[in-house]
């Protein structure tokens, strides 16, 4: 977002001039070159102008917390309570500032009023924390139903209302415990497939949304209700997962390994893309967890260090998600990989391409002897190509006969 405050001439013709490029950086990564990480330049998603008076709002953090009352089964309606951080823009004016919450079961034409406010002084602090809002009942988010709900926020200066945002969310609760994943109470292995919008070569990342949405709608057809996003995505990306069911890790885009680039460079690009992350998308349902990066130097004492001051960064935001980081480097060692650090495991596995012809079950078996008790989601499997050949006959075998090993794992939670 850029503050356009001083660039316009009201009244008049204004001309905005916006210029893009496509080179890889030399100082962030993904470094110099790619071999799969999209390097498409344009402006390939919707760009737009947001009004408002000089008190607004930046966004808004919604905690959606159901009260579940135990655990082995599924729950689908709950007590819960409703909390919000607004963060405003900066205020230019002393003028003393209200702001009002609406709640609403259900989305845009089915809105029922559930809760409202009355208005709440803001202060000028950048944060401004709303009490706890309580529920006696609400529908849960679940992937095979998604209740979701709206929350209207209307900032007012005096009488006048400067700013309004709806927000749609949900009510669900995902967690660990051991090796097992619970979605409001419910014990679940979630079977997905790791997929990223711009990956067809006839589009790239200008991918338009309804041949997007046709992808979506192929994997959750097939029983995937778990995906994983490497970069940020449209919005309308999230919005379709949110009212259909799909669960989403959301990464930062830090991917491969560059040893001439500074740590400290890229821990600042790398705070400012969960920052960013974390503002836009946190109220999201559909995201369960967060990614910190995929297959860097998972061995190394560097980054070892790097994710760990990362992943206590995120948790100072979001206590509630689980922070994760993407391994292809597990099998050197597996008592000594940067995994490890994240709350679940996540292992791109490719033993009979990228990885050799390893003995799977037995460097499965090494993962867990080395990591007790830990849930694990095989985070990427499956045929390379052009890298290695064999087209939909090999990918096949391959789905088939990997299933049929982590079927027997039950600490493999999930794969993609």
């Amino acid at each position: 977002m850029v503050d356009m405050e001083d660039k316009f001439q009201i009244g008049l013709e204004n001309n905005l001039v916006v210029r893009v490029q496509n080179h890889f950086s030399t100082t962030a990564l993904p470094y110099g070159n790619s071999f799969d990480w999209a390097d498409d330049g344009d402006i390939y998603r919707d760009v737009s102008f947001i009004i408002t008076g000089k008190a607004a709002i930046d966004h808004v953090k919604l905690i959606a917390k159901p009260v579940i009352s135990s655990y082995g089964n599924r729950i689908t309606q709950a007590k819960a309570t409703l909390e919000a951080k607004i963060a405003l823009t900066p205020d230019a004016t002393d003028q003393e500032k209200s702001c009002c919450i609406e709640v609403y079961k259900g989305i845009e034409e089915e809105m029922q009023l559930v809760y409202r406010s009355p208005d709440m002084t803001v202060n000028d602090m950048t944060i401004t924390d709303i009490p706890a809002i309580q529920f006696e009942q609400v529908d849960l988010w679940h992937f095979d139903n998604p209740k979701l709900y709206t929350t209207v926020i209307s900032l007012k200066q005096e009488e006048t209302i400067t700013d309004r945002i709806s927000i749609i969310f949900g009510f669900r609760e995902f967690i660990t415990e051991g090796h097992r994943f619970i979605l409001n109470g419910e014990y679940v292995r979630l079977c997905g497939t790791e997929w990223m919008a711009g990956s067809n070569p006839e589009y790239g990342n200008a991918e338009p949304i309804e041949y997007i949405v046709q992808t979506l709608k192929q994997l959750k057809e097939s029983n995937c209700v778990l995906t994983r996003f490497h970069w940020q995505q449209d919005d309308a990306v999230y919005d379709w997962c949110n009212r259909n069911g799909m669960l989403i890790q959301e990464e930062i885009p830090y991917w491969g390994k560059a040893p001439e680039l500074p740590e400290s460079q890229q821990m600042l690009i790398a705070k400012q893309q969960v920052d960013e992350m974390l503002a836009s998308h946190y109220n999201h349902p559909s995201i369960i967890m967060w990614g910190m990066g995929n297959e860097l130097a998972g061995q190394s004492k560097e980054l070892h260090a790097f994710i760990h001051e990362l992943k206590k960064y995120i948790k100072q935001y979001d206590s509630i998600r689980p922070v994760n980081y993407i391994t292809n480097t597990i099998f050197e060692n597996p008592s000594n990989d940067a995994t490890s650090l994240g709350e679940i495991l996540m292992i791109n596995e490719y033993i009979g391409t990228w990885h050799g012809n390893l003995e799977e079950v037995d460097e499965l078996n090494k993962i867990i002897e080395a990591n007790p008790n830990r849930s694990m989601v095989i985070s990427e499997f499956g045929l390379c190509e052009p890298a290695f050949t064999g087209g939909d006959k090999r990918r096949c075998e391959l789905f088939q006969k990997k299933m049929s090993i982590y079927e027997k794992f039950p600490e493999i939670s999930g794969n993609n």
